[in-house]
């Protein structure tokens, strides 16, 4: 239902549903001031359908930046992430365009072959 240019979609686990962020900023263990991508994936929550990815920074609390002598002796905990998603529309719309003649592609991540 929309309201206004809104949409209501409901109750949606982002974590999960929106490029597994969540679990690649636990995978990587990120530290402050380290910035990671995610896999990429097909977004169809809403439209246009298109290829997606996320940029990822993870937060602490302390904050301390880069320089650890900002804060002497504590102890940093990950507190959240700062993500930014980034539709690949240029690149969905290349793929559909190629005309092979009955043939497909295959978009294979090299680092995880998914």
């Amino acid at each position: 239902q929309s309201i206004g240019n809104r949409v209501d979609w409901g109750f949606n686990h982002w974590p999960k549903n929106d490029g597994f962020w969540y679990k690649t900023v636990r995978e990587k263990d990120l530290a402050e001031g380290e910035v990671t991508f995610s896999r990429v994936f097909m977004w169809d929550i809403n439209k246009p359908v298109t290829l997606k990815t996320h940029g990822i920074i993870p937060s602490f609390f302390p904050q301390c930046g880069v320089d650890k002598s900002r804060c002497p002796g504590m102890q940093q905990k990950r507190v959240g992430a700062w993500v930014v998603g980034f539709k690949l529309h240029f690149l969905s719309q290349y793929l559909s365009s190629l005309q092979l003649k009955g043939g497909f592609i295959f978009y294979v991540e090299r680092e995880t072959g998914n």
